[in-house]
């Protein structure tokens, strides 16, 4: 079943690229917690959605303690430093030793998120355009129907769902929201 799944996303055609974004210099710098952020590109029979696509700490694959640190420190200090130092750098030490040394030669890129799951955000995104206005909208997902923020996201969602259809004909979308169902 995946493997057909697979087959109609590499079926569509699309060119994926992602880059990515400091956290100091994404949308997300004014927030509290650190987030990865990349500016995704899909190109596809002549249409290009670009877009900010954030993924929480939780993607950074941290390395293992050093068995001869402290277990309170280690999540206290280190590993705060690493998801900073992450999500500005876009890099995670492959290592840390006790002593919060670490070897510099040994960095690994995060990588970017994959088309799969960028497309599964976009097509989330993309549904309210189902909704006949932001009132509607904001009752389906508990949003205060007052708020500044609240329609500031439906706005985003709307230019993104707008690209969507630009970028995939209907039968397309039905495919791909198929595909995601269970996603």
């Amino acid at each position: 079943m995946e493997t057909l799944n697979m087959d109609l996303i590499e079926a569509l055609n699309i060119k994926y690229e992602a880059k990515f974004v400091p956290f100091s210099q994404s949308r997300n710098k004014d927030n509290e917690h650190k987030s990865l952020n990349w500016l995704v590109t899909l190109t596809r029979n002549g249409t290009t959605l670009e877009t900010d696509y954030m993924q929480g700490s939780g993607h950074i694959k941290l390395p293992k303690m050093h068995k001869g640190c402290d277990p309170s420190y280690w999540k206290r200090r280190v590993i705060p430093e690493l998801i900073s130092g992450a999500c500005e750098k876009g890099v995670i030490p492959k290592r840390v030793q006790s002593n919060f040394h670490i070897n510099l030669a040994s960095y690994k890129e995060i990588p970017s998120p994959t088309l799969k799951d960028v497309l599964y955000s976009l097509l989330m995104d993309s549904d309210v355009l189902q909704h006949e206005s932001f009132e509607d909208w904001a009752d389906c997902f508990g949003y205060d129907h007052d708020s500044r923020s609240a329609e500031k996201i439906y706005q985003a969602c709307l230019t993104i769902g707008l690209k969507v259809n630009r970028m995939f004909n209907e039968s397309e979308r039905e495919s791909l929201a198929e595909f995601y169902q269970d996603y």
